[in-house]
């Protein structure tokens, strides 16, 4: 059995975000010295259903102070279905306790299309902005589940102050999906890519066969005001730009994730994990971090996994790096590049899990790696079996009256608890003292 839903706060103290300039024209080596994050004291808050936490992102901060998170809950079940799905507006106060929670599922008023039976309304979730012009950030959320075949949906939610859903939007990209190409597995907001003022999207659909069965395929979607589609570019093995190469059921777009301007050209970039790619072992995981021109087309692109990008990393066998994925700012706001979080639920053994704290470049390869899980990185937990701890990744902004605002890192599970991580910087090392040694030649 699941165990009873726990949110798992961690408190500590910690820097915050500054303005930063622009990156150094060329990355600095890796031999230099970096501060380390770690997580603090924790606090657990029990609640709800099972499948909490299986999609997290950021909310943002409200005038009163909490903290918000976005929590799908896709095997929920309304009164109107069968596990049709759920997702929860969560508000944490400064003291980590949940200060709010609103449901959204096919009881809600406000939703012109409910979800069905077994569509996972929630397996993704992402915050888009403000896309009507209102000055109240709207959402989007995911339903692979959706429609005849499991060819899934998206739903854009354009939403009051309070919380509440003043419309929607349902998006199928027209005449692309097949059966079982679950798009809106995972979504999340990209900001404008195309800069016409309207925030933009991404959707994964990680079962799609362009090139080969289960390579997978990512969606950046062109929305308009109302939160209907304008446009879209598909991204797979066969188009886009991508160059990948995918290989079959490497499950491109089984997560994806939106960066912020990573290249410095004034658009926004992102990542897609690859849960199933194969490099260094069968099934390790990979993430690729995509430059994007303002079309949605990949311009640049950087693979991240145990043989590529600078990763540095071991990957183990099944692992499943890149399962989960978000956006984390500039950790390091010394070189003014956004960096990521990234979620590998079966690293570790046991099914227990991991995160990683990925320090990129402006090439979109790694600069440094931390990571997060069972006996790293400060985490206390305890992470059990079955836990698959990095299933979803998400940063939010500082908790806790001592956190200076230093994002907290949300981490979601497949035992119903996410752990809300306030990291604190500890000082780096001092580097080693070097000494020399002054040679003459003899003189004859």
């Amino acid at each position: 059995m699941p165990s009873p839903l726990a949110l798992v706060v961690l408190l500590s103290a910690g820097v915050g975000l500054v303005p930063s300039p622009p990156p150094p024209s060329s990355p600095p080596p890796l031999t230099q010295f970096f501060s380390t994050l770690r997580v603090g004291a924790e606090k657990t808050v029990t609640g709800a259903h099972a499948s909490f936490g299986r999609s997290l992102a950021p909310l943002g901060a409200r005038a009163d102070g909490t903290r918000g998170l976005l929590v799908g809950s896709p095997t929920a079940s309304s009164t109107q279905g069968k596990e049709d799905g759920e997702v929860s507006l969560v508000y944490l106060n400064t003291d980590g306790s949940v200060a709010s929670r609103t449901p959204i599922n096919a009881d809600t008023p406000g939703l012109a299309t409910l979800p069905f039976d077994y569509d996972n309304f929630g397996d993704g979730v992402g915050l888009l902005g403000d896309i009507s012009g209102d000055g109240v950030a709207d959402l989007i959320v995911g339903a692979p589940g959706y429609g005849v075949g499991s060819r899934g949906a998206a739903w854009v939610l354009r939403m009051r102050a309070d919380g509440t859903v003043l419309g929607d939007a349902v998006i199928q990209p027209g005449g692309e999906l097949d059966d079982l190409d679950r798009f809106g597995y995972k979504v999340a907001g990209l900001g404008d890519v195309s800069g016409d003022g309207i925030p933009d999207a991404i959707v994964g659909a990680y079962l799609d066969d362009d090139g080969g069965p289960d390579r997978g395929a990512a969606y950046v979607l062109f929305l308009n005001v109302d939160g209907s589609l304008q446009s879209y570019t598909k991204i797979s093995s066969t188009r886009g730009g991508l160059t990948g190469p995918l290989d079959d059921a490497d499950w491109f777009g089984s997560s994806v994730a939106g960066l912020g301007d990573v290249s410095g050209d004034g658009i926004p970039d992102c990542a897609v994990g690859a849960r199933q790619d194969d490099d260094g072992a069968a099934d390790a995981g990979a993430v690729y971090v995509l430059l994007l021109g303002a079309d949605g087309t990949v311009v640049g692109e950087r693979k991240l996994s145990a043989t590529r990008g600078a990763l540095g990393l071991v990957l183990a066998a099944g692992g499943a790096f890149g399962d989960g994925l978000g956006g984390a700012g500039d950790l390091e706001p010394a070189d003014g590049v956004p960096d990521l979080l990234v979620g590998a639920h079966a690293d570790g053994g046991a099914t227990v899990g991991a995160m990683y704290l990925i320090y990129l470049r402006a090439d979109g390869s790694a600069k440094r790696t931390v990571r997060i899980g069972a006996g790293d990185g400060g985490l206390v937990g305890p992470l059990v079996p079955g836990d698959f701890f990095g299933f979803a990744v998400a940063a939010l902004g500082g908790i806790g009256a001592a956190s200076g605002g230093v994002p907290a890192l949300a981490v979601g599970t497949l035992s119903g608890r996410v752990f809300v991580l306030s990291m604190a910087a500890v000082a780096p090392p001092s580097p080693p003292a070097v000494s020399y040694t002054h040679l003459r030649a003899h003189e004859t």
